[in-house]
């Protein structure tokens, strides 16, 4: 019994062959490559038990550690038609053919004939040689990374890459000015603060606005920004320029050691000093943000690492 097959899948459409075209028209396209998945569809007189039967090759085939070749689908429409998806994994001089089996059983598949090369044979990317009594042999070359030349991409595809690139670079490029810029500005802060001693000048501002606070007296100016210069030669902070959020992240950053409760305070007191207006304040007021602001510090201080810091 045979059965006649029709190839679905024509081997000059092959993937390969559209990345890696060869040069001259001469080349024989026509060999299915290994690997490759190759489509055919079988008619023929119904068979019984059809679910059973399994596709085979119909010669002896050299054993290799891989599989010659792998059914990739085998899908029976009825007991008379199969639709038959497989791949061939070693190069052949002579044609496969493929049969159906079910024990001693066989149906022959005519036209499911597989001629399979090696990707690398006939193309520019294969050399000849001549070996040492005169044959002709021919050896693959290594392929070379897929790149514009060879593949094809739609131009937007390499507009937007283009883009992507320069904006990534553009980012890198900015955060990089403000790395060296910050570091400038903390180098000199440093400087500065090695004349000075933060919390000593601290309490001193903060002795001077609790003497001055019954006249008539801009104390809480005096106040925030006696608070400021201290987290300023502290921990190095240009709190002219940062915002209350950016001060606080960077401090929490830079010191791990000081507790989450300090930090939320440090926050808060940089919010409320923010939000009062250059007014006086209520004596009570003024006594109970007096008390926050030394607690704040004495918490900051204790923890902070360094002298300096």
């Amino acid at each position: 019994m045979a059965w006649q097959c029709e190839a679905l899948t024509a081997a000059k459409n092959h993937l390969v062959d559209k990345f890696y075209a060869p040069k001259t028209k001469d080349v024989n396209v026509e060999h299915y490559t290994v690997g490759q998945k190759i489509d055919f569809q079988c008619r023929g007189e119904a068979i019984d038990d059809f679910a059973l039967w399994q596709v085979s090759m119909s010669r002896d085939v050299i054993k290799a550690k891989l599989p010659v070749f792998r059914v990739v689908k085998e899908d029976w429409l009825d007991a008379s038609t199969l639709n038959l998806s497989l791949r061939v994994f070693q190069v052949s001089k002579e044609p496969y053919q493929f049969v159906l089996k079910k024990g001693d059983d066989k149906v022959s598949l005519e036209g499911a004939s597989v001629l399979v090369s090696s990707i690398l044979q006939d193309h520019e990317l294969s050399e000849k040689k001549e070996g040492p009594s005169g044959q002709i042999t021919q050896q693959p070359k290594a392929y070379p990374m897929p790149g514009a030349v060879k593949m094809s991409y739609p131009p937007a595809f390499w507009l937007y890459s283009s883009l992507l690139v320069f904006f990534l670079l553009a980012y890198a490029l900015r955060k990089g000015l403000q790395y060296r810029k910050l570091k400038k500005i903390r180098l000199d802060l440093a400087e500065e603060a090695r004349r000075r001693k933060p919390l000593q000048d601290f309490y001193k501002n903060l002795r001077e606005v609790y003497r001055q606070k019954e006249k008539d007296y801009d104390y809480l100016g005096k106040l925030k920004s006696s608070y400021y210069d201290y987290i300023k030669y502290k921990f190095l902070v240009p709190t002219e320029n940062w915002t209350s959020k950016d001060i606080y992240r960077f401090i929490k950053k830079q010191n791990a050691n000081i507790p989450n409760h300090t930090l939320n305070e440090l926050l808060q007191n940089l919010k409320e000093l923010q939000a009062l207006k250059e007014r006086r304040v209520e004596k009570e007021e003024l006594s109970q943000l007096l008390e926050d602001l030394q607690i704040n510090v004495e918490d900051l201080d204790k923890n902070a690492r360094g002298k300096n810091r």
